[in-house]
């Protein structure tokens, strides 16, 4: 089985390399092979001979293709973070890394260029907009914007925990790289939404040593649950940020059902009194009103960010 590339395109400081380096992370988790193939480091060490026209844009994009190639052949993850703003070097990236086998997942990196000018440490789009620096993409030269991304992150709205978790997720539940086989505790539930309660039972295991798999239940949506899968598994993941902790859809379920000497444990945990009494319902009552000083006591700190990002509070 080939590997995957995660090609990461977007203008100058959009948050592809913070995005790369951040999966890089997470794959490392998952004891997923993996390369970050990095624009910048890329030219500094493999093409310094070439600059910035279009025509040496387009060669230094068939260099990065080929290396990609290469790692998808030997079935590794390859994550680019690379400008590449024409469709012609992205296209060449795809078809190497199919004719391999692979996977290419073409991922649009957008910023506005307001933003990514605030971002500039380096004061690139300083100097270009001065004309001290020519062929600066998004300033004099232009950036294709992609027609059809398999993934569209937008990083002046999402953070990059938030942008992490939907390029892992895309790939994982697509089939498009295997996960980790080491045993996990198993956690099934409708985390609606996650809490302090969720978290001390699943702590257990973690304060163990214990890698972790939490599955969340495809319920339909109603007053009763009013979160998504997809919304559910991302706050789930803003609570466990950098812990081995893997997090999966499932259909819903009717019961849950084992048979005798099944060669894993089943355990029940009992939470203190303190949290005990810590219910999904009181929490999105507080939501209703955008009460985060009671949500705060309720639920893991990352869970209160995201939930505060999804309610637009400051």
């Amino acid at each position: 089985m080939a590997g995957t590339c995660i090609w990461l395109t977007g203008l100058p400081s959009s948050g592809k390399t913070t995005i790369a380096n951040a999966l890089a992370e997470r794959f490392a988790l998952e004891d997923i092979k993996h390369d970050v193939l990095d624009g910048d480091v890329l030219r500094s060490m493999y093409t310094k001979s070439l600059g910035f026209s279009k025509e040496d844009r387009i060669e230094n994009g068939k260099t990065v293709s080929f290396l990609v190639s290469k790692i998808v052949k030997h079935e590794g993850v390859a994550i680019v973070s690379l400008i590449s703003p024409y469709k012609q070097m992205r296209d060449h990236a795809r078809s190497l890394v199919e004719a391999e086998g692979g996977t290419f997942i073409e991922v649009f990196v957008d910023a506005p260029v307001d933003t990514c000018i605030e971002r500039d440490v380096k004061g690139l789009y300083k100097k270009a907009l001065s004309g001290e620096i020519k062929n600066f993409t998004g300033v004099d030269d232009p950036y294709e914007v992609p027609e059809n991304p398999d993934i569209h992150l937008k990083t002046n709205q999402s953070s990059v925990t938030e942008c992490v978790s939907t390029v892992f997720a895309f790939a994982c539940y697509a089939g498009k790289f295997p996960l980790s086989s080491k045993p996990r505790a198993l956690f099934i539930g409708r985390w609606q939404p996650f809490h302090n309660g969720h978290d001390y039972i699943i702590r257990q295991k973690l304060d163990e040593g214990k890698p972790v798999l939490i599955a969340v239940r495809d319920t339909p949506i109603d007053e009763a649950n009013p979160f998504s899968v997809k919304e559910r598994m991302d706050m789930i993941r803003a609570a466990y940020v950098g812990e081995d902790v893997q997090v999966i859809s499932i259909p819903d379920i009717e019961s849950v059902n084992i048979g005798r000497n099944v060669g894993y444990a089943v355990n029940e945990y009992k939470v203190p009194e303190d949290i005990k009494g810590i219910s999904a319902t009181q929490i999105r009552k507080a939501l209703e009103s955008k009460d985060f000083v009671t949500i705060s006591g309720l639920v893991p700190s990352g869970i209160t960010e995201y939930l505060k990002r999804k309610c637009n509070v400051v």
